[in-house]
């Protein structure tokens, strides 16, 4: 009892057994197969490439780490809050090891990277007082772009979840929504980048805005019509099995209201349409989206407009974002 009010430590500390086993939804989900975790390691040294010119490399791949951890836990989250079945082809985390132990895995986890990234200038300078001015600088960052992150979803899950009562959003709107979403794990890493080396420029968050906007888009767009994105997801259509305003559905609606888009997301529950026998209703619903209100071309001509911007503001520099880029090209 003694050892117990004593105690003045962490988890992280002190070797404890029980910490593997409440961390394996984390672990599952990261040894999924996916390209997903060399692209963050890609962008994070294509905006040093950029930006910044940062030599220490130790510093770079535990940067990298910190920012996988934290993209990981609010997979573990959003796949709860989407009641999805799969991900890259496999059973959900939560589906696996059950919602209570997934939440608590991602919680503790963001916790977790963030101690990490409050030593990060440790890797960066011997210099106590410039230790603390800049893990200050990182706590804020990581703090801030992770309260621009959960107000996103928590947007596009009000959206879904009240989509009766509530306006169909408009295009706008919720570009400024991918922008928290989408957005604010980019911007972790160029301001991560920039709590080290700071920038006179903007045009490291501006690209990074940009380029949380295109995945957005370019996500909802595959959604809908790729092959490949379906069998991972277990489903065809997986925006508008769960009833979400994903960019082309929203154009869709915002096209007309008498659609079977409309039909299915407004008179059909989520446990509807997943059922088999409605199947014909998710295909008749991409086929109006593709043949009557164009809203597939739409989204894809704007994600490509999107990315000759992000282009034009990098003017051709970089190898770094030229992988980036000429992997977004493929639509």
């Amino acid at each position: 009892m003694d050892q117990l009010i004593k105690r003045n430590d962490t988890p992280l500390d002190r070797e404890d057994p029980m910490t593997e086993k409440i961390i394996e939804p984390l672990k599952y989900l990261q040894n999924l197969p996916g390209n997903n975790r060399k692209i963050r390691m890609i962008f994070i040294k294509a905006f040093n490439e950029l930006y910044f010119h940062i030599e220490n490399e130790e510093l770079i791949q535990e940067m990298n780490e910190i920012v996988d951890m934290l993209h990981d836990c609010s997979l573990l989250i959003d796949d709860i809050e989407d009641s999805s079945e799969y991900r890259r082809g496999s059973p959900t985390a939560h589906i696996k090891f059950g919602q209570p132990i997934t939440i608590n895995c991602s919680n503790l986890n963001y916790f977790i990277a963030i101690n990490k990234a409050n030593n990060l200038s440790r890797l960066y300078t011997n210099d106590r007082a410039k230790q603390d001015e800049i893990s200050l600088k990182v706590n804020r960052v990581i703090v801030d772009e992770m309260l621009n992150l959960h107000h996103g979803q928590g947007i596009e899950i009000y959206w879904r979840d009240n989509k009766k009562t509530v306006p169909i959003p408009t295009e706008l709107q919720y570009l400024e929504m991918a922008m928290d979403k989408t957005g604010g794990l980019l911007r972790i890493i160029v301001k991560l980048l920039e709590c080290f080396v700071p920038s006179e420029s903007s045009k490291h968050i501006e690209l990074s805005n940009l380029i949380g906007i295109i995945y957005q888009l370019r996500d909802d767009y595959f959604n809908l019509v790729s092959d490949q994105y379906s069998h991972m997801k277990g489903v065809v259509g997986e925006d508008l099995i769960e009833g979400k305003f994903s960019f082309p559905i929203l154009h869709s609606l915002n096209h007309s209201t008498t659609s079977p888009v409309y039909d299915l997301l407004y008179n059909y529950s989520v446990e509807q349409r997943k059922a088999p026998e409605n199947q014909p209703l998710i295909l008749a619903a991409i086929t109006f989206m593709k043949e009557q209100s164009k809203s597939l071309d739409y989204t894809n001509d704007l994600l490509k407009a999107k990315l000759k911007q992000a282009e034009a503001l990098v003017e051709g520099k970089g190898e770094f974002i030229k992988h980036i880029f000429n992997q977004l090209n493929d639509t």
